[in-house]
C-alpha cells in the first residue's frame, strides 16, 4: 500500500518560512516535508503534519 503524496506550490515567502520557524524545520529534518524549488511535497493522510503546514502555510484543503 502507498501512501499518496500531496504536492503543493508555495511563495517564495512561503520558503523563507522554512529557514526561520523550527516547527517547520522540524518537519523538513524528519523527512515528513520534502522542500523542492517553489513546491512542497508531504504524506496526504499525515494529518500532524498538515495541521502545522496549515499554521504557516496557505494550502488548498485547509483543515478548519
Amino acid at each position: 500500500i502507498s501512501e499518496s503524496q500531496s504536492k503543493h506550490k508555495i511563495s517564495k515567502e512561503e520558503v523563507e518560512l522554512f529557514t526561520t520557524e523550527p516547527l517547520l524545520q522540524k518537519l523538513v529534518s524528519d523527512k515528513k516535508v520534502i522542500l523542492l524549488q517553489g513546491e512542497i511535497e508531504f504524506k496526504e493522510d499525515d494529518l500532524q503534519t498538515k495541521e502545522i503546514l496549515d499554521q504557516y502555510l496557505e494550502l488548498p484543503g485547509k483543515l478548519d
